[in-house]
């Protein structure tokens, strides 16, 4: 007897993000009856758990996180710096994942984004043989550079680029130095 799922009623569950990169079990709520969803690690939203007893369909929806989004496999997260890290020092970040392990991401100056193999999501893909492979997408990491802290820096530059600027034409054009002397005389 073949079903069509798509006749079943379909409930979305609402899953954290960590839920879907770590597994876990949930229980849903239907009409007074109780459903034990078994999530798997690295399920994406739209991914569908039947239960035919009930002719019920479970649809997984991803919750927005605080600090991490979802690109495929991939996880993303946006880190803030200085101008100044961003052009010529670099920056060290330490994220919290979703596991709850800390992974430093040094980040070298000029660049905005930095990729940390394995760190996202599981998956499982086939290699040459057929034989189904754990993998894991990466930790993606964005600069955005602090606006206020690159005025504030600007300022200071603006100042430091006149005076330099004063003093090389004042060294570089030895006529006005004399031609102001001149004048006193």
């Amino acid at each position: 007897d073949h079903r069509d799922l798509h006749s079943f009623p379909t409930r979305r569950s609402s899953d954290l993000l960590e839920e879907l990169y770590c597994g876990g079990r949930k229980q849903e709520e239907v009409n007074g009856r109780r459903f034990t969803l078994d999530i798997q690690p690295g399920w994406k939203a739209g991914t569908k758990i039947n239960y035919d007893d009930a002719n019920l369909t479970f649809e997984v929806a991803e919750k927005p996180h605080s600090r991490f989004a979802r690109h495929g496999n991939d996880l993303a997260a946006v880190c803030s710096c200085g101008w100044f890290a961003l052009l010529l020092g670099g920056s060290t970040h330490s994220l919290t994942t979703l596991d709850g392990r800390q992974v430093d991401v040094a980040i070298p100056p000029r660049r905005l984004v930095h990729r940390t193999a394995r760190e996202g999501f599981p998956y499982k893909e086939k290699d040459a043989l057929g034989q189904r492979v754990a993998r894991r997408g990466e930790l993606l990491v964005y600069l955005f550079v602090c606006w206020p802290e690159l005025l504030e820096q600007a300022k200071g530059w603006l100042g430091t680029a006149a005076t330099v600027g004063a003093v090389w034409f004042f060294f570089s054009n030895p006529e006005i130095g004399r031609a102001s002397c001149r004048e006193r005389v």
